[in-house]
């Protein structure tokens, strides 16, 4: 979900009686609580995210979590999970907060192509969460079949040809957003002259962006989750009793598909009570800093959501978590092979001189 929350340059101080300019100005304290979400959430959810999405990526491609069929899917999975962090927050969130200035205000190219980008990528992010959780519910139900079909290269296949009709789609914003005067000042929001983006976009995104997919990853993990319930309980198990290999991985996409649900129900439930994406801080009433905490609480869930992953990759992944330590272990060894090796060098360059 993309907010399109307009802030006016002095959206904290809030009055009782917006006509009496001359009296005292008030600070509502869902304001404040706002502003911290805002700044400082935000800037949490920015360095936890690019921290954990570069751990993950380093760990994904690891030679042995290559191997996985899933692995496309979740080095995307991360990569757009950083790129919405860049591009959401570094690229006009944090920096707003910071100066007080919308950079999307600043130009008509910048307004579009920063919805653009941050569109494509928030939906190419859903639709590879789908891609995965269909193909590893396919892995699980028909385990013999599926492995005539469930490969690397289709798996890139589907990634590509997604990507693609996402920018296909998505290039409606070019014509659809622009900059609009509104209580004085220029901010970048829905064109009121296009008729597709008031009347058709809203409701066409909602569904192909948002429904669709979100109804692959709930009923495909549904499905995922019946069947290691059974696994565990020894209902479906090898005959030989190895341990399932499928288990680590399934719950790795079982943690990240719930979170999901969890942290972008928020925005789901305001998208429908709200129709309209934008929100006007009119500095009027208690009313207006309600909104702002709001919109606050529900954008900080939202890039929650792509910060979290490598937590939960951690928590859930048993072979995730074993090649993360392998990879740390290797690098503290190799720091102390190098620290050993420049030791002995001083040592030797000191008994020579000796």
């Amino acid at each position: 979900m993309t907010f399109w929350v307009t802030v006016s340059p002095k959206e904290t101080e809030t009055t009782d009686a917006p006509n009496d300019q001359s009296g005292p100005k008030r600070v509502f304290i869902e304001s404040k609580i706002g502003d911290f979400l805002w700044l400082y959430g935000q800037i949490f959810n920015f360095v936890l995210g690019i921290t954990g999405n570069i751990l993950s990526l380093m760990v994904l491609t690891q030679k042995r979590m290559r191997q996985a069929t899933s692995s496309p899917y979740l080095l995307m999975l991360s990569t757009t999970d950083t790129l919405m962090l860049l591009v959401g927050l570094g690229g006009r969130h944090i920096y707003r907060e910071l100066t007080g200035y919308d950079p999307t205000s600043s130009s008509q190219a910048y307004c579009v192509i920063w919805y653009y980008i941050l569109k494509v990528v928030g939906s190419y992010n859903r639709w590879t969460m789908a891609g995965v959780s269909v193909e590893r519910c396919i892995a699980v139900t028909l385990p013999l079949k599926s492995k005539r079909f469930i490969t690397k290269k289709n798996a890139k296949k589907y990634l590509l040809v997604s990507l693609l009709c996402l920018m296909a789609y998505n290039a409606h914003f070019f014509k659809s957003f622009a900059l609009i005067n509104r209580m004085g000042s220029m901010v970048c929001t829905e064109n009121p002259d296009d008729y597709f983006s008031l009347n058709i976009r809203v409701w066409s995104d909602y569904l192909l962006l948002q429904i669709i997919p979100g109804v692959f990853i709930f009923f495909c993990n549904g499905v995922l989750l019946r069947t290691l319930f059974k696994r565990q309980a020894g209902v479906v198990q090898k005959a030989n009793g190895a341990k399932d290999p499928l288990q680590s991985i399934v719950k790795m996409l079982l943690a990240v598909c719930a979170m999901y649900i969890i942290l972008t129900s928020p925005s789901n439930i305001v998208y429908i009570l709200n129709r309209a994406y934008h929100v006007v801080y009119d500095n009027s009433s208690r009313q207006a800093a309600v909104d702002k905490l709001m919109w606050s609480a529900v954008a900080f869930c939202e890039y929650l959501n792509h910060a979290i992953n490598f937590i939960l990759y951690i928590t859930a992944g048993t072979e995730f978590r074993g090649e993360f330590k392998a990879m740390v272990t290797c690098v503290f060894r190799r720091q102390q092979n190098d620290f050993a090796m420049n030791k002995t060098k001083i040592t030797e360059v000191s008994e020579t001189q000796n």
